[in-house]
């Protein structure tokens, strides 16, 4: 306590007092402020207090004071100090004791030492000393379980919740900023990475400052401001990227809403092969040649209750998977498709057996069908999204369409009558899909060459598909493969032509100038395909290259003359038209051509459209074909069975390196 200094009042007649002594206070605090430097605060407020000023014998005793007491400046300014100290070295120790508490046993060191510097007697100090050295002589066992286990078990604990907060976040964020119907590109694996570290980065600063690491101090409040805008701006960024995420979970359920583990199994894998795969085939194609599905974007649920539950509660709490395609087989064996993005529904969709299947089907096959059926129906709804999909899908647009060219043209042991009917089918599902319709001219040069005339007929079809597949710029990676058939196609009807026809005729030499043509544009489109960017289309080049390489050592430079690809002679340029029809239109356009006397175009039209059967047998009663109906090539049109001997080997010099051009 200050002592105030109180003046006596003059009685009197009493003498005048005069001006107090003259004290020293540099001289009367040295040792006090001596010891306060050292740290002894105690020994420091006990010299200061040694030095205050003591009443006379005769202020003591007259109760009035007849003398004044001067208390030196220094040691009111000590006192002031010592309590300052003393009130510093508190602080200190309380911030040890909070360090050491949360683990932090350095710090904690450090700020009992500075309470020590403060204040030596403080014996706060020492027992934090103390505990500290305790817990360094028991560090292991004991410590980790005692210490370390109860910290890092908090921390991990906090952390977790908040990633798990934040992921939930993202799954509702994900709803609004990405609609079913958006068609923005994906964003890339570096804004993942990104978004991902923001977020994890901003959730630790939160844990820790939860988990009593952080000081609450202007430092501290910012950290927790830019961890919080952090976690915002990270928490955006994530929805985006998982919302637009290619990303499919497939899933198959029984009639009784139960998982069917082997159906969801072929789903996947028949996802994965229409659109991951690689392009296969050179005479006859298999599948599509869609290659931009990665091989991790299609997950399935694994075996067992237990684990499905615990799958998808962890994709409802980290949105990872934004496409969701669960296939429910129903009461007589039609399928539900229900198609979502980000939990909310794209399309819902019911497929027949009769609209895939042959009645006569078994139920494993029609099963098959069906699930095939479904994952044509996935990849063009992804298609509608992910542009890069659509490339070797070759113009199909139509699930009906695509899933009946795959099956086609997938087993080996379809019979020819089934094979015929889906290609047909297939065409007239979806008229621009350009594999469909050069399956169903491989299968109709093949095993009914009367509807394409033979040799010649097949060539110039193969021809006409050519500029059809290259018209309009589409000439896309996508398209190579296919185009590359074609022209192989092209090149083997046209030197079978050559073959039967009279050597050194006017017509045999045209027919090698269009075989010299084609095989010039297969070894230009095979270059290009070991050039592209997909690797399942270079390996196709690959693999096609010997073949191609020895079909075009036949030819010599000048042999095509100046043309460079197929063309079509005037009499012949209906056929690029016809391709582009369904069947049912080629049958009414034949119906027209006869009617406006172009018979040559009606047999042409009408040789594609009876691939479908009801029209090959309505064409034989229709009055419309009455001026033709008597012709030889008519009745061989609208024969309903196809003998063997009718059925001819197409390419059957492909085995052949070299081609005797001789004489």
């Amino acid at each position: 306590m200050l002592t105030l200094v109180a003046g006596s009042s003059c009685a009197p007649g009493a003498a005048p007092i005069g001006p107090p002594p003259a004290v020293t206070t540099g001289a009367v605090c040295e040792d006090a402020d001596a010891a306060l430097n050292r740290g002894l605060a105690g020994t420091a407020e006990q010299l200061y207090r040694s030095h205050l000023p003591k009443a006379s014998s005769a202020d003591t005793v007259s109760p009035v004071s007849t003398s004044p007491v001067v208390i030196p400046a220094c040691i009111t300014v000590g006192l002031e100090a010592v309590r300052t100290r003393r009130v510093e070295a508190r602080a200190a120790i309380a911030a040890g004791d909070r360090a050491r508490e949360t683990g932090r046993y350095g710090l904690a060191r450090q700020w009992y030492l500075k309470a020590q510097r403060w204040d030596v007697d403080s014996e706060q100090a020492v027992t934090g000393l103390t505990s500290l050295a305790r817990i360094e002589r028991t560090q292991g066992s004991a410590a980790l379980s005692d210490v370390w286990l109860p910290l890092a078990g908090r921390l991990i604990a906090d952390l977790a919740t908040i990633l798990v907060v934040i992921f939930v976040a993202v799954r509702v964020v994900a709803n609004f900023v990405v609609p079913p119907r958006t068609k923005k590109d994906p964003m890339s694996t570096r804004h993942a990475w990104l978004a991902t570290s923001m977020v994890f980065i901003g959730a630790l600063v939160f844990a820790i400052a939860r988990a009593g690491y952080l000081r609450t101090t202007d430092t501290g409040f910012r950290i927790l401001i830019s961890s919080g805008i952090a976690i915002l701006c990270g928490t955006f960024l994530l929805a985006l990227w998982s919302g637009r995420r290619l990303a499919v979970q497939v899933e198959v359920r029984t009639e009784q809403e139960e998982a069917n583990t082997s159906a969801t199994a072929y789903l996947a894998a028949r996802l994965a092969g229409l659109g991951g795969g690689r392009p296969e085939g050179l005479l006859r194609l298999k599948g599509t040649d869609v290659t931009a599905l990665p091989a991790d974007a299609i997950g399935e649920l694994p075996p067992g209750r237990f684990a499905q539950a615990l799958i998808k509660l962890t994709l409802a709490l980290v949105p990872v998977v934004p496409w969701r395609i669960v296939a429910t087989e129903g009461p007589g064996g039609v399928v539900t498709v229900d198609i979502r993005r980000n939990y909310r529904s794209v399309e819902l969709i019911l497929i027949c057996p009769s609209d895939i299947s042959a009645p006569d089907d078994d139920r494993e096959t029609r099963r098959q069908a069906m699930l095939t059926a479904t994952a044509a129906k996935t990849l063009l709804c992804l298609g509608e999204y992910y542009p890069q999909l659509t490339d070797g899908l070759c113009g199909a647009t139509r699930w009906r369409s695509l899933a009946r060219q795959v099956l086609a043209t997938e087993p080996v042991d379809t019979p020819p009558t089934h094979r015929r009917r889906l290609l047909a089918e297939a065409v007239e599902a979806d008229p621009g899909n350009l594999a469909a319709w050069y399956a169903y001219l491989v299968w109709t040069a093949v095993d009914e060459p009367e509807a394409v005339g033979a040799g010649r007929g097949a060539a110039v079809r193969f021809d006409a598909l050519y500029l059809t597949a290259t018209a309009e710029q589409r000439v896309s990676d996508g398209y190579l493969a296919l185009i590359v058939r074609i022209l192989y196609s092209s090149t083997a009807a046209w030197l079978q032509h050559w073959q039967a026809l009279p050597t050194g005729s006017a017509e045999a030499r045209n027919a090698w100038r269009h075989a010299a043509a084609s095989s010039h544009a297969m070894t230009t489109t095979v270059a290009r395909a070991l050039n592209g960017q997909p690797r399942g289309l270079k390996e196709f080049a690959t693999d096609v290259l010997p073949l191609t390489t020895d079909l075009a050592e036949n030819f010599h430079s000048d042999d095509r003359g100046t043309n460079t690809c197929p063309w079509l002679d005037d009499a012949e340029i209906h056929l690029q038209s016809l391709l582009s029809r369904s069947l049912s239109a080629l049958y009414v356009h034949a119906c027209k051509c006869v009617r406006a006397g172009r018979r040559p175009e009606a047999l042409d039209a009408l040789g594609l459209a009876i691939g479908l059967d009801r029209q090959r047998a309505g064409a034989q009663r229709d009055p419309a074909f009455s001026p033709i109906a008597k012709t030889t090539q008519f009745r061989k049109l609208t024969l309903t069975d196809l003998p063997s001997s009718r059925r001819q080997r197409l390419f059957r010099f492909v085995s052949r390196t070299r081609i005797d051009t001789s004489g």
